[in-house]
């Protein structure tokens, strides 16, 4: 058996200016974030993103990212 350490790095809430809209930029800093995730030996890259971002969506399927899970949260008030 063969056991290999799990590297974790994370880049959270990742936001863009509404000027800067439909520039290409998130598509690019994916490009250049999965090719980084290559060199280091990553073997995937994984997203968590709000169920209404539908703009930022479109990007991720089509930089080929696939729907793998829904995150569910319940609020305890």
């Amino acid at each position: 058996m063969r056991c290999c350490a799990l590297i974790s790095r994370e880049i959270s809430s990742c936001r863009r200016f509404a000027d800067k809209k439909r520039n290409g930029y998130a598509g690019m800093l994916l490009d250049w974030l999965t090719e980084h995730a290559r060199q280091q030996g990553c073997q995937a890259v994984h997203l968590d993103t709000g169920y209404a971002r539908h703009a930022a969506h479109r990007v991720y399927l089509g930089k080929g990212v696939e729907l793998s899970s829904h995150h569910m949260a319940k609020p305890i008030v």
